[in-house]
């Protein structure tokens, strides 16, 4: 505890059926109020009522949401292709990316990169999750659009470092 700076841990046991535990855990930095462990364990019954009822899933479902949502709004503005690489690609992806954006099919992109129709499906699903398009019209036209032209290459005129 002191190597965290912790004055105190307190643990609150959730549920525990099966031989699991599932417990909240109280950090505290400093000395607290006199009395406090009193309050939490005043509080701690229907704590662990409350996360006994709770739906399973719940938790998960909602950060997915919110997690997908703040990336579709990240991820619609920012090119695709800049150095960045803000909706994380891998290698294959850029490479697939890179061949759209020349008006390669995907037919062409798996002769070109000498890959089978499935894992071109597989490098463009993930494409499409990773830049919240969802055809390969909606990519092509983003990739081929003038920001990501100056994303990938620079202005016309302007010296590349």
């Amino acid at each position: 505890m002191s190597h965290r700076k912790l004055d105190d841990i307190l643990f609150i046991c959730l549920d525990h059926n099966g031989g699991e535990i599932d417990f909240l855990e109280l950090h505290f930095g400093q000395s607290s109020e006199p009395g406090y462990r009193e309050a939490i364990e005043q509080v701690a019954p229907q704590l662990s009522e409350t996360y006994q009822a709770r739906r399973a899933g719940l938790i998960t479902e909602s950060l997915s949401r919110q997690s997908v949502t703040a990336l579709r709004k990240s991820y619609s503005e920012a090119p695709i292709l800049s150095t960045e690489n803000p909706a994380g690609l891998t290698r294959a992806e850029w490479r697939v990316c890179v061949l759209v954006s020349r008006g390669l099919s995907p037919q062409s992109i798996g002769a070109e990169l000498e890959i089978g129709p499935a894992t071109v499906r597989t490098h463009l699903k993930h494409i499409y999750s990773k830049t919240a398009l969802d055809t390969f019209h909606m990519l092509a036209r983003r990739l081929v659009s003038v920001e990501e032209r100056e994303a990938l290459f620079g202005k016309p005129g302007q010296a590349r470092a």
